[in-house]
C-alpha cells in the first residue's frame, strides 16, 4: 500500500471511531436523565482507560519496529511472541485491578461501586490483544483489514451500550456490553490473523523478549506518564468534584476527533518509512519526511482550530444539550492543545531507538500537571478557576513538553550527523495566519447568524414562517462552509495550499474510495 493511501486508511479508521465515541457519550448525555449516574459511568471508563494504558508497556507500538524489517516467516514469529508478551502483561494487569478493585473504587471523591471496577477489570488483557493484531496489520500493509475490524467494533459498542441505556438498563450492564464488543473485536482479529498466517503457536523466546522489553519499557514509562499527565485534570475532577460536575467536565474536556488522530495517522503511516531511512544512514530525508508530515497535518489541522474556535459554543450545545452547556469551559481550553498537535514528536526519536529521553520530559511535564492544577484548584474557590483550572494546566504541561521534545529531537539528529531544520516553522506560521484569517470571516458569520431578523427576512422574502434564530447546528455547518472557502482562497494567494496537495488529495480519496479488499 502506498504512504498517502496507508496515511488515509488508518486516519479515516481513527476518525470513525472518534467521532463514534462522542456521537455515543452525546447520546447518553440525553437519555441518561440524572448526570450524576452518567458522571459515575464516565468515571468507571476513565479507570478502565488507565489499568489499559499501565499495562500495555508499549509491546503493541513495538510491532512497527520489529515486524517491517523481517521476512514473512520471521514475522509471524515475532508478532506470536509480541502477542504472547502483551497477552501476559494483560493477564497481570487484570488480576490486579480484580484484588485492588475496592481501593480504586473509592478515589473519587464521589465512590463508585466496587462491581463496576470488576467488570472493566477485564479490559487490560483483552484490548492488549486487540491493539498488538490491530499494529501488527498496519505494520505488514494490511490497514484496510484493521480498519475494517476497528470501525465495525466501534459501531457495535455504539448500538449495544446506547441501547442498553436507552432501555433503561443500568450501568452494570452496559459496561457488560461495553467489554463483551471489545472481547469480540479481539477474536475477529486473532481469526484474520490465524487465516492469513500471521500469527500462530511458536516456542517461547527470552532473548528475543528482552529485544522487545529493551525497545518498548523506556517508551512505556514515558507513554504512561504522558497519558497520566494527560488525564490527571479528570482525576483531580473526580477528587475535588461531584460525580454530576464531573460528568459536565469529561464532556468538555476533549480534543476534537480530528486533532491528535490526524498526526497519530500520518505518523504511524509514515514511521516504517522514518525507521528505514535512519537505518540506511539517510537522517536528512528522514528529517524531511517528518517536516512535510507537520506541514500537511497543518493544513488539515490549524483550520479547523480556527473553525473551532469560533463555533466552540455551537458545538457543545448541539452535541450534549443545554443540560451540558457548562461543559463549553473546559472545551475552549482544550482546543489550543491543537496547534501544537500538528506532530508526533516522539516518533522520529523511536524511530531511532531513542526512547530512554522521553521518560524525563514525561515526568516533568507529570510534575508541572499535578502543582499547577492543583494550585489552580485551590486558588479558583469552586468557580471557573476551579473548573478549568486542571485543564489549563493540561494544556500547558503539553506545550511544554512538546518544546522540549524538540530540542530532544535536534541534539539526537545532530549526533549523527544532520544539522538542518527539522521543524518547518516558516510554512508553520504561514499556515496558521492563513487559519486565522478565514477564522476572523467565519467570526463575521458566526455573528451575522446570530443577529440577522431571520423570521422577518424568511416571511417578507418567502412567506415561510420560521424560528427568529438560526439554528446552532446550521451557524457550525455555515461558518465551516465559509472558513474553508476562505483558508483555501487565503491560502492559494499566500503559497501555502500547492499544486500538488490538491493533486495528491484528489487522488489518495479516489483511490480509497475505488479500492477494494485489503491491500
Amino acid at each position: 500500500m502506498r504512504l498517502s493511501s496507508r496515511a488515509m486508511v488508518i486516519m479515516a479508521d481513527r476518525v470513525s471511531t472518534a467521532t463514534l465515541n462522542i456521537l455515543l457519550y452525546a447520546v447518553l448525555s440525553r437519555v441518561v436523565e440524572d448526570k450524576s449516574e452518567y458522571g459515575v459511568f464516565r468515571a468507571v471508563l476513565l479507570v478502565a482507560t488507565i489499568l489499559t494504558t499501565l499495562s500495555d508497556l508499549s509491546i503493541p507500538e513495538s510491532s512497527y519496529y520489529f515486524l517491517p524489517p523481517a521476512s514473512v516467516v520471521e514475522r509471524r514469529r515475532r508478532l506470536s511472541l509480541i502477542l504472547s508478551l502483551a497477552v501476559l502483561s494483560g493477564l497481570v494487569f487484570s488480576l490486579g485491578a480484580l484484588l485492588l478493585a475496592g481501593p480504586i473504587s473509592g478515589l473519587p471523591r464521589e465512590p463508585v461501586p466496587r462491581d463496576y471496577v470488576r467488570l472493566v477489570a477485564f479490559l487490560p488483557l483483552v484490548s492488549l490483544a486487540r491493539v498488538t493484531l490491530t499494529n501488527s496489520l498496519i505494520a505488514t500493509d494490511r490497514a484496510y483489514v484493521s480498519a475494517g475490524v476497528s470501525i465495525a467494533g466501534t459501531v457495535l459498542r455504539f448500538v449495544v451500550v446506547a441501547l442498553v441505556f436507552t432501555l433503561g438498563r443500568n450501568i452494570s450492564e452496559a459496561l457488560t456490553a461495553y467489554v463483551g464488543v471489545e472481547l469480540l473485536a479481539a477474536i475477529a482479529l486473532l481469526a484474520i490473523q490465524y487465516r492469513l498466517g500471521g500469527v500462530g503457536l511458536v516456542k517461547p523466546d527470552f532473548a528475543f523478549y528482552r529485544q522487545v522489553l529493551g525497545y518498548s519499557l523506556p517508551l512505556a514509562l514515558a507513554y504512561a506518564v504522558g497519558m497520566l499527565s494527560r488525564w490527571l485534570d479528570r482525576l483531580l475532577i473526580g477528587m475535588f468534584f461531584e460525580a454530576a460536575e464531573f460528568g459536565e467536565y469529561v464532556n468538555g474536556a476533549q480534543e476534537l476527533p480530528f486533532v491528535a488522530i490526524i498526526t497519530q495517522s500520518i505518523a504511524v503511516a509514515i514511521m516504517p518509512n522514518l525507521v528505514s531511512l535512519f537505518q540506511k544512514g539517510q537522517v536528512r530525508q528522514m528529517c524531511s519526511l517528518f517536516a512535510e508530515g507537520i506541514r500537511r497535518s497543518s493544513l488539515l489541522l490549524l483550520p479547523i482550530f480556527a473553525w473551532a474556535l469560533v463555533c466552540s459554543h455551537d458545538m457543545i450545545l448541539v452535541l450534549y444539550g443545554p443540560k451540558f452547556e457548562r461543559s463549553w469551559q473546559p472545551f475552549v481550553v482544550y482546543l489550543f492543545v491543537l496547534p501544537m498537535r500538528v506532530a508526533i514528536f516522539g516518533s522520529v526519536l523511536r524511530a531511532m531507538g531513542n526512547t530512554k529521553p522521553i521518560v524525563w520530559g514525561s515526568l516533568l511535564m507529570l510534575i508541572g500537571n499535578v502543582a499547577l492544577g492543583v494550585t489552580l484548584i485551590k486558588l479558583g474557590g469552586g468557580g471557573v478557576l476551579s473548573f478549568v483550572g486542571p485543564a489549563v494546566a493540561n494544556v500547558l504541561s503539553l506545550y511544554i513538553l512538546s518544546t522540549y521534545m524538540t530540542w530532544l529531537i535536534r541534539r539526537t539528529v545532530r549526533s549523527h550527523g544532520y544539522s538542518g531544520p527539522v521543524l518547518p516553522v516558516k510554512e508553520y506560521l504561514k499556515i496558521l495566519g492563513a487559519s486565522l484569517a478565514a477564522g476572523a470571516f467565519g467570526l463575521a458569520m458566526s455573528v451575522l447568524l446570530r443577529y440577522v431578523p431571520v423570521q422577518r427576512l424568511a416571511m417578507d422574502w418567502f412567506g415561510l414562517n420560521v424560528p427568529d434564530i438560526v439554528p446552532p447546528a446550521l451557524r457550525i455547518m455555515l461558518c465551516g462552509m465559509v472558513i474553508a472557502a476562505g483558508f483555501f482562497v487565503v491560502g492559494r494567494v499566500a503559497g501555502v495550499i500547492q499544486r500538488q496537495d490538491m493533486d495528491l488529495l484528489k487522488a489518495t480519496v479516489r483511490r480509497v474510495m475505488v479500492r477494494k479488499g485489503p491491500a
